[in-house]
């Protein structure tokens, strides 16, 4: 792993309300010792500037560890208040909204995506029929997408990914495939972000709003949020950072945030929230 890499988290979670996330008294034991003392050495290994994790048994917190800065310029150590940048923890969002839309009888699993988004009947597929493809493959990256996101920009004033949907549409026949549906895992940023229209085309809502009304407030997860930190959050939001020529260098906030059609679609890196949030998703 290169070193300095931005704040990092490593979780042991249940999906028990935030009520019940109580901290629980826990005796000095080996395993959690050696776990933090694991979490110590690879932190050093790894020159991470911040790190934390909890591990939750049975809707409490029996293990919470909050090591490093969450910003190393003020020197501003980690909490369990610390906005973390969640990245695509957001696919797991995505997958439980796909599966409240099939509760509710709008979709199954094994629905042919080109049902509810029909222009990837447009995608060039030479191991078959694209409309073989179900939400259950895009689900679980075995879809057969050859790689992980679109082609990588090669110029800073380029954006991240496509900035809407028309772009991304007219895109369509340049993913490559690998293999066909259900033969291999492949990771796909694309595959979730076609989800994320499915959510956006049945629920009639944005995904950002969708996920908010139906997943993070049920779970009372109020310090979790897309997009632009609120004011208040803002002096518990850590910071990213990245490599340059050997040197740890502070990412710069617009490159982390995605735009256009995963902003919209599929949030996997623009979701942010406090670690004490995350035991309760």
């Amino acid at each position: 792993m290169p070193p300095w890499l931005a704040a990092a988290l490593l979780i042991s979670a249940s999906c028990k309300s935030p009520a019940r996330l109580r901290p629980k008294r826990v005796h000095s034991r080996p395993r959690w010792a050696t776990l933090r003392k694991l979490h110590r050495a690879e932190m050093r290994r790894s020159g991470i500037v911040g790190s934390s994790f909890y591990v939750v048994r049975d809707g409490c917190t029996v293990v919470a560890d909050h090591l490093g800065e969450q910003d190393a310029e003020a020197r501003v150590p980690v909490s369990a208040r610390t906005v973390y940048h969640w990245a695509s923890i957001t696919k797991t969002m995505t997958g439980i909204a796909i599966m409240q839309l099939r509760d509710r009888g709008l979709l199954t699993l094994d629905d042919p995506i080109i049902r509810h988004v029909p222009e990837l009947a447009a995608v060039h597929n030479p191991f078959g029929d694209t409309s073989a493809i179900t939400l259950r493959h895009l689900m679980s990256h075995s879809a057969g997408f050859g790689e992980a996101t679109w082609p990588w920009r090669d110029r800073d004033w380029q954006p991240f990914e496509p900035k809407s949907w028309a772009q991304l549409a007219a895109l369509l026949p340049i993913p490559r495939f690998a293999s066909g549906p259900a033969r291999r895992f492949s990771y796909s940023n694309p595959g979730i972000v076609y989800l994320g229209q499915v959510i956006e085309r049945l629920s009639g809502e944005d995904y950002e709003v969708y996920v908010d009304k139906n997943i993070l407030k049920p779970l009372g997860m109020h310090a979790s949020y897309f997009d632009r930190t609120p004011p208040h959050l803002l002096r518990h939001r850590s910071r990213s950072y990245h490599v340059h020529k050997g040197k740890r260098v502070a990412a710069l906030r617009c490159r982390y945030r995605r735009y256009g059609v995963e902003r919209r679609a599929e949030r996997a890196a623009a979701r942010h929230g406090e670690i004490r949030c995350l035991p309760a998703w």
